[in-house]
């Protein structure tokens, strides 16, 4: 089952889709082209996932994004008929990390994916442009938008969800 996981930001969103195996696309874009592309349905996928924000202190960034993540959770029901869901990243942090404490920032869950994923492999797995490795390609918000997948398909898998 195909997992479409968005980290969305204030004007580009990393994205993911996975099936609990295999990366089957990623992507990090401009949030006009994400909202297109999930209003037309060329996202095949049954289940979608949006980072959930905490807004702490609402700064202008931290009000843009969260715009965007319900813009992208519209688009993406009334194309699908499906319910988007939202996965906080204290979810995130204790689904890889067993700890919601706030120690635990983008560099932590990176290594947790990367330990769980492509244990021992250089360069974090990314390989090179000769030979890519699992996380080739990878920027900083299609980490985040990978581990929020990661996590949704795990709880899928052990029934929580």
């Amino acid at each position: 089952m195909n997992i479409l996981a968005i980290d969305p930001g204030s004007t580009e969103s990393g994205w993911v889709i996975w099936d609990g195996k295999e990366i089957k696309s990623k992507g990090k874009n401009n949030n006009s082209w994400l909202l297109e592309v999930l209003r037309i349905g060329i996202f095949p996928t049954p289940l979608m996932v949006i980072e959930g924000i905490n807004p702490y202190t609402m700064g202008k960034t931290t009000r843009d994004t969260i715009l965007w993540s319900g813009r992208f959770q519209e688009a993406y029901e009334n194309k699908s008929r499906k319910l988007a869901e939202y996965l906080f990243r204290n979810d995130v942090r204790f689904g890889l990390c067993g700890s919601k404490s706030t120690k635990i920032n983008d560099k932590v869950i990176r290594q947790a994916l990367v330990d769980r994923f492509t244990y021992g492999q250089k360069n974090f797995g990314k390989g090179t442009k000769k030979s890519p490795g699992f996380f080739y390609g990878f920027e900083d918000d299609i980490w985040q938008a990978f581990s929020v997948a990661v996590v949704y398909y795990d709880q899928l898998q052990e029934g929580n969800k």
